[in-house]
């Protein structure tokens, strides 16, 4: 798994803190440490990034595209991209306008780029 920096982080990024549990960072600090409320803080180092996956981009509110032949397409419409593709021989996410190196592979990285192309924070959808 990828090493997580402070650097490539924001505020309201989701990532898994050193039990492998999903938190929300809420403060960075400049001293290499996230910090998931007042009390609670930790090395960015013992922290790992959420890799993207199918059901992350669906509870994201991206669709799945079903007039897709051979690969899966999700469409998040708010986003004036391609689509979101998944490649099952080489299980990894790509976008069809984007080089392959810079495609997201991790949530955090999905939400920074979301966020710098609308202002808005990516948040799960509520399930009713």
């Amino acid at each position: 798994m990828e090493i997580l920096r402070t650097t490539e982080l924001r505020i309201g990024n989701s990532i898994l803190n050193h039990k492998g549990e999903i938190e929300k960072v809420k403060a960075i600090g400049i001293e290499g440490y996230v910090w998931f409320d007042e009390e609670r803080n930790l090395s960015v180092e013992l922290c790992q990034p959420i890799p993207l996956t199918e059901d992350w981009l669906l509870n994201f509110g991206w669709e799945l595209d079903h007039n897709s032949n051979d690969l899966k397409s999700f469409i998040n419409y708010k986003l004036d991209l391609d689509a979101i593709n998944f490649s099952p021989s080489r299980n990894e996410f790509y976008y069809n306008c984007w080089e392959e190196s810079k495609c997201p592979k991790y949530v955090h990285e999905l939400q920074n780029v979301y966020f710098a192309l609308t202002g808005e924070e990516l948040t799960l959808i509520e399930k009713s």
